[in-house]
């Protein structure tokens, strides 16, 4: 019996990816736990997306039980309402860390998706629900200020802000500045600040300083160009009192006349209330450095407020300290069970995967090395938290690591105008859905019959008109052609319930299940021609995509397969399984290393050819 587990969750850790960089030595960690364990390949269950598989790791069990995607329409509700899918209350299936709590075992559980709000006795937390987007105790989003106009999207004016600047000659002295200082003013987190850049050195403008409100009498934290600032933690309004919270800044550009400046601004986090219990946050602030629950995402970086190699910067500072704060807490308490989800690869993989997968119209074939550089330093933040976890976790211990699915590149968004070229979406002159004359209403993995008796604007009657229109938006999907290549853009168009076999049907599951199909493009496109032809919405203008396409999709270098390999007493040594498991299997297994029943709505079993007996 294994003493203790630690499962490693990292999202979007791509197999074909992993194996490349551990067979060019590049990854010595997880090349020692392939040849210390096992290893293989996992099909994800469709969606392939994060809230879907980790719940199915974490409970054995399928979508149609679990009830888990990223966002989740629930009966009852208008059809065009969802709600997050990451809090534990969404779950409806039993999860691993339950089954230890019932065993009277503590678990120590970091940002893993529906963990949060807390639902066993024995647990330790840090972090939220696993939500891969903004965190929900935080003040302010990350941001960039800059000189020059925001682009028209939207996604620019949630991460970027432009930056007025006023010369203060008067206030040279005060901010010992040789020549007239440039001042703005910016809201963050409900206070206001003032950044101020001066010349320090001589005849340009070289740092930029920090100061609260219009109070320049000390700066809160200064940088120069291409350096971080150091951390500012103060008190922050937040529901009619103070709240303490912490953030930096990078100058990523600034030109010697200060005309041209890019400001990267983190996110604002509390520094308390971040764990459970809660003591653990002042002493893992203090020991581990400021907490930031989600630096950043892809949209900073599509928002041109932050350069890759920043977003790299973060990431790598975050790993680090989710590994000191794993060190902490492991080194002092009697814990069994260690599950973390750690975000990182999926949105780095969203913004690069055109730089290395020369399918990708946007691949530059010249960079690639840096490309595969930036991966393989990207994936070592991986390798060393895997380390210094396995370290933790001793002899008579089980190390695991897994992913919840791939990636591929992205070529190419359907849309759902075919609903309304159909007949079957109508919408008013203003844009707005009539719903007296709508029959059909999509999701991002499917559509919703508007029925009668079951929503509360349906107009179509169960029964015989239910499955009439049900063919109709079959037939109309699969019309539905990539604007290019003139291929079908769905490779399955079907009932819920005759998927069942896939895991999926239920309630919460859209009565038409849709999934694309993965269609080259073999021509290059330049950045303004690729967002033309994918839409222009955040999500479409990634280079790397998943979720709408089946677990078995594979193109080109890309591949929707996760990953799963584990360690330690019970498991064999250097065994390598030629078929991928099931997600499904993760917990099922490690409950039968720690001598525990399965998770009680598991629906697969362990990874038997894993084991060593």
């Amino acid at each position: 019996m294994a003493r203790r587990i630690a499962l490693i969750g990292i999202d979007s850790l791509i197999p074909t990816v992993v194996e490349k960089l551990v067979e060019e030595g590049k990854l010595p960690t997880i090349k020692r736990l392939m040849e210390e364990g096992g290893y293989s390949r996992a099909d994800p269950f469709y969606p392939t997306e994060t809230g879907c598989n980790w719940a199915t790791i974490a409970t054995g069990a399928t979508p149609r039980t679990h009830g888990c995607t990223y966002s989740v329409h629930l009966p009852g509700d208008p059809l065009n309402r969802l709600v997050s899918g990451f809090p534990s209350h969404m779950c409806q299936a039993d999860q691993i860390w339950c089954v230890f709590d019932r065993a009277g075992r503590l678990s120590v559980i970091f940002d893993y998706p529906q963990s949060y709000p807390i639902n066993a006795r024995n647990v330790i937390h840090v972090g939220e629900d696993g939500f891969a987007g903004p965190s929900s105790r935080a003040l302010d989003t990350p941001r960039g200020y800059r000189s020059g106009e925001l682009g028209e999207k939207g996604f620019f004016r949630t991460y970027g802000a432009r930056l007025e600047l006023i010369p203060r000659p008067e206030l040279s002295e005060k901010v010992r500045s040789l020549k007239p200082p440039l001042v703005g003013e910016v809201e963050m987190g409900g206070s206001t600040f003032s950044f101020v850049i001066s010349a320090r050195k001589g005849g340009f403008y070289d740092t930029v300083s920090l100061y609260a409100g219009r109070e320049f009498d000390r700066p809160l934290a200064e940088a120069g160009r291409g350096e971080w600032s150091g951390w500012v933690i103060r008190g922050f309004p937040r529901d009619g009192g103070e709240v303490k919270a912490a953030f930096r800044f990078k100058v990523i550009n600034l030109s010697p006349d200060g005309r041209d400046f890019l400001i990267y601004r983190t996110e604002i986090y509390p520094q308390e209330g971040f764990t459970h219990p809660p003591h653990w946050a002042e002493r893992l602030v203090r020991e581990c450095g400021p907490y930031l629950r989600r630096p950043s995402e892809q949209g900073v970086v599509f928002a041109e407020s932050m350069d890759i190699e920043t977003f790299y910067e973060e990431w790598a500072d975050h790993g680090r300290w989710t590994a000191k704060a794993a060190e902490l807490i492991l080194s002092e308490v009697d814990w069994s069970l260690f599950i973390l989800k750690w975000h990182g690869p999926d949105y780095m993989q969203h913004i690069c995967w055109h730089m290395i997968d020369p399918i990708h119209p946007l691949h530059e074939p010249e960079k690639a090395d840096y490309g595969w550089d930036y991966f393989a330093r990207y994936y070592g933040i991986v390798d060393d938290l895997v380390r210094r976890i396995w370290d933790l976790v001793g002899e008579d211990g089980v190390i695991a690591l897994v992913s919840d699915h791939g990636h591929i590149a992205n070529l190419f968004a359907p849309g759902h105008r075919w609903l309304e070229e159909a007949g079957l979406l109508v919408r008013r002159s203003d844009g707005t859905v009539d719903w007296s004359k709508t029959k059909a209403y999509p999701t991002y993995y499917g559509v919703w019959v508007n029925l009668r008796g079951r929503d509360p604007n349906g107009i179509v009657e169960p029964g015989e008109e239910y499955e009439r229109v049900r063919d109709e938006i079959i037939r109309a999907a699969l019309e539905v052609r990539e604007r290019n290549t003139g291929e079908p853009a769905y490779l399955l168009a079907a009932r819920r319930e005759d998927l069942e076999f896939m895991g999926l049907g239920g309630e919460r599951c859209p009565d038409v299940v849709l999934a694309c199909r993965p269609i080259p493009l073999r021509r290059k496109l330049s950045k303004e021609e690729y967002e033309r032809m994918v839409g222009g919405s955040m999500w479409h203008i990634s280079t790397g995509t998943h979720g709408e396409y089946l677990p078995s999709t594979k193109l080109s270098i890309g591949t929707i397969q996760a990953l799963f390999a584990a360690a330690g007493p019970g498991l064999k040594k250097g065994y390598r399984r030629p078929k991928p498991i099931s997600l499904a299997q993760v917990a099922p297994t490690l409950c039968k290393l720690a001598n525990l029943p399965p998770p009680r709505d598991s629906e697969f079993g362990p990874v038997r050819d894993f084991l060593a007996n």
